[in-house]
């Protein structure tokens, strides 16, 4: 009987040890897991996190792109306002010339635009009562006044009693009578019966189509008398209007037509102005320009120390044909 009870005693103890040790090792191998997954998961945050800081920072070189920024650099451009100025020079080679009360350049253009030479000095022209530009022409509004070799001025045009604008034109259908504006309802005096003017036209004569008024005149503008009939003019192609004028950008040629002008072998521009390298020689006709024998260039210029005598260059010492016959010396033929 004791031995029976010793028997389950023991196996009670041994089942008990066995529970225990089953617990605790479970136990263990949790907290084992757990902390492997611990680590698992701070490893796996950080490599990530590397990752993306990596692909950051290659973002960064797209900020390169920021130098074309430098392309702003090309409103130097603006400079090229500058262009109005004269391109000439002194017979120095002094490019202290050509700007208003500056000296006239002698080779190149004489004055910048806005400018003409009087005098041997740059001046203000084309407003009302300034000189003439070259090619007798004035700003809008204003015309070339005066005739003869007297100076001519420009003055305001186109209203009642005052000197017909371009080409003719007065203004409000105003009608131009012997150079002088009649405004529009007012009396053509000068022309036969005395018409009233209507939008250019003199009665029954002045206008485009109509016969040309006495005195082979035409009142509108850009209309001028051709075989007793008024036609348009000024146009390309089309007769010179009255003044040998013409549209801007064309010159009234020899044969009476406007055409282009400035070119080789064209009509010079008004004011005997041609393009780049060309000066306005005999015939008034653009030619190679500097060398002797040739067309003075503009400015009356002439290269290697030469003389522009009359509108053709000679060389140095060669006497001049004006005045009294001196010789080409200093770029000058001496009066």
């Amino acid at each position: 009987m004791r031995s029976l009870h010793l028997l389950r005693f023991v196996t009670f103890v041994m089942v008990g040890v066995g529970i225990i040790w089953g617990c605790g090792g479970a136990n263990s191998t949790a907290t084992l897991a757990g902390g492997d997954d611990g680590g698992g998961g701070d490893g796996s945050s950080s490599g990530t996190s590397g990752g993306s800081s990596g692909t950051s920072g290659t973002s960064g070189a797209s900020g390169t792109s920021g130098a074309s920024g430098t392309s702003g650099t090309s409103g130097s451009s603006g400079t090229s306002g500058d262009s109005g100025g004269s391109s000439g020079t002194l017979a120095d080679g002094s490019t202290a010339c050509g700007a208003v009360n500056q000296p006239c350049c002698t080779t190149g253009g004489a004055c910048a635009t806005g400018g003409t030479c009087s005098g041997g000095t740059c001046v203000a022209c084309g407003g009302p009562g300034q000189a003439c530009c070259p090619g007798q022409q004035c700003s809008t509004g204003n015309v070339c006044n005066g005739t003869g070799g007297g100076p001519r001025t420009c003055a305001p045009c186109g209203g009642a009693a005052q000197p017909c604008c371009a080409s003719s034109t007065c203004n409000g259908g105003g009608c131009c009578v012997a150079r002088n504006c009649v405004a529009a309802g007012g009396t053509c005096t000068g022309v036969t019966g005395g018409p009233t003017c209507n939008a250019g036209s003199c009665g029954t004569c002045g206008a485009a189509g109509q016969p040309c008024c006495n005195n082979q005149q035409c009142t509108a503008g850009g209309v001028v008398c051709e075989q007793g009939t008024c036609a348009a003019c000024g146009a390309d192609g089309q007769v010179c209007c009255a003044g040998d004028q013409c549209n801007p950008n064309l010159a009234c040629g020899n044969g009476g037509t406007c055409g282009a002008c400035g070119g080789a072998g064209q009509t010079c521009c008004p004011g005997r102005t041609c393009g780049g390298g060309l000066g306005c020689g005999p015939g008034d006709t653009c030619q190679q320009c500097g060398g002797p024998g040739q067309a003075c260039c503009a400015g009356r210029a002439c290269g290697s120390g030469g003389c522009c005598d009359q509108s053709l260059c000679i060389a140095p010492g060669t006497t001049c044909s004006q005045g009294n016959n001196p010789v080409c010396a200093g770029q000058t033929c001496p009066n």
